[in-house]
């Protein structure tokens, strides 16, 4: 079993993406991910384990100096930005049904900064000729975000959705994390702005915005 660290408490436990037993934080965003999976054995020695423990536990008590995070952290984050699909087991609700006389398509639907898992059915939410076309085209998943200025639906690339999803995220948990996490996720949010628009061109590098912000130099 993979010995991990808990993000928010510091707490030990079995498992990177998994609740913790002692404070019931379960990973969510891409740092949440990029943090927890750098801070095993799968990275690091048993006793490193148990010191990055020890760290945030000390942190949350002291709040500590500023916090510097490893570079396997920041290599993690922009792996997940890139490719998130690893994330899909533990945030995306798929409840689309597919036979050979009916087929559904999951909608992902972010609005109100909140996640609202949908199911489409040809005919019905959408043309069927349309729907025809995307079934065969093998989607399987849309992923739609209501536009804040005009209130439409939009349907956005995987990527874009999950940025989305996370600021969603942080901005809910803001008052309920812990002092170090609550200064992860301010790197995090630090790190999205610096990117930018390069999200929607995809023309991003996650080295140049750890410099702008001067995280490396």
């Amino acid at each position: 079993m993979t010995e991990a660290v808990c993000v928010n408490c510091g707490s030990r436990k079995f498992g990177a993406i998994v609740k913790c037993d002692k404070c019931q934080f379960t990973p969510a965003t891409a740092m949440d991910f990029a943090w927890s999976l750098t801070h095993t054995d799968h990275y690091l020695e048993s006793t490193q384990v148990m010191m990055a423990g020890a760290t945030v536990r000390a942190y949350n008590i002291a709040n500590g100096p500023p916090i510097e995070l490893p570079k396997s952290v920041f290599e993690q984050l922009e792996t997940l930005l890139r490719n998130p699909s690893m994330r899909d087991p533990f945030t995306l609700v798929r409840k689309a049904k597919k036979g050979f006389f009916k087929s559904e398509i999951n909608m992902h639907l972010l609005k109100d900064e909140h996640y609202f898992p949908e199911v489409i059915r040809g005919g019905e939410e959408i043309g069927r000729e349309e729907f025809n076309k995307l079934v065969k085209g093998g989607i399987e998943d849309l992923f739609i975000r209501r536009n804040q200025s005009n209130q439409s639906l939009e349907a956005i690339a995987k990527e874009r959705w999950y940025v989305a999803f996370d600021e969603a995220i942080l901005c809910e948990r803001e008052s309920s994390v812990s002092p170090y996490l609550k200064q992860i996720d301010r790197c995090y949010i630090d790190i999205l702005e610096a990117i930018g628009p390069g999200f929607r061109t995809d023309r991003w590098s996650m080295d140049a915005a750890l410099r702008q912000l001067g995280i490396i130099t």
